[in-house]
């Protein structure tokens, strides 16, 4: 699967807007942001529109999309595991909390 070539066309814009409202606060924290791309790539998703349907993309989260859409599979590999990383922290945090 060459997942590259289907992220290749990624880039933040209207076309997302239709998707998620622009009145959703939860949808403009980066933090929520690339945390879905991350859990939506690791899930399966390989389809920009679908990994990121927001109506303004954060910068973190448009480089989280496009290092999962590198051609070489190590980069990706190596952007979804820090990504998945802070994830776990995050949670790890709250539990002990």
């Amino acid at each position: 699967m060459n997942h590259g070539a289907a992220l290749a066309g990624f880039s933040a814009g209207t076309r997302y807007a239709e998707l998620v409202p622009p009145t959703d606060d939860w949808s403009a924290d980066v933090r929520f942001q690339s945390a879905f791309v991350a859990v939506s790539y690791f899930a399966g998703t390989r389809d920009p529109a679908e990994l990121a349907p927001f109506a303004a993309l954060a910068r973190a989260a448009e480089r989280l999309c496009a290092e999962l859409g590198a051609p070489d599979r190590a980069a990706r590999a190596a952007a979804l595991s820090r990504e998945l990383g802070v994830i776990v922290g995050s949670i790890e945090a709250r539990r002990l909390a």
